[in-house]
């Protein structure tokens, strides 16, 4: 590693030659938070990924982490944990409040929710059998 002050505090990393260069697909919605927004944050420089489902919970580019604090709620007993300090991740001259949005959007009906399907999954599996058979 360099550490001068006009150079990179990184390593120039290589890929593996035989790294995956397929069609990758991830699966997001409301409940995607945390660890999970910054993943699909991170994934989505990649040119091969396919964002399926819902606007993430979690910011694409602010979230609180490090320190929890609890505190329980004075009637309901609930017990609410949070995080006390501000993380940052990319361009955060443009923070816009919103999650991460879908490439494809998914929305489910009532009817979904009560069969218990997997919109997402089940596109995303349409969409990679469409892709090997070449239709």
């Amino acid at each position: 590693m360099n550490f001068c002050n006009s150079c990179s505090y990184f390593e120039l990393i290589t890929p593996h030659p035989f790294t995956f260069k397929g069609k990758i697909y991830v699966l997001i919605d409301g409940g995607t938070f945390s660890t999970g927004s910054l993943l699909a944050a991170n994934l989505k420089a990649l040119k091969n990924v396919t964002f399926v489902g819902e606007e993430t919970g979690g910011s694409k580019n602010v979230w609180t982490a490090l320190t929890l604090k609890s505190l329980s709620l004075p009637t309901s007993k609930l017990l609410l944990r949070y995080g006390t300090l501000p993380a940052f991740f990319g361009d955060i001259t443009r923070i816009d409040g919103r999650g991460l949005m879908p490439d494809v959007e998914i929305t489910y009906q009532i009817e979904d929710g009560l069969a218990a399907r997997d919109l997402e999954l089940n596109w995303a599996l349409k969409d990679m059998e469409k892709n090997i058979s070449g239709r």
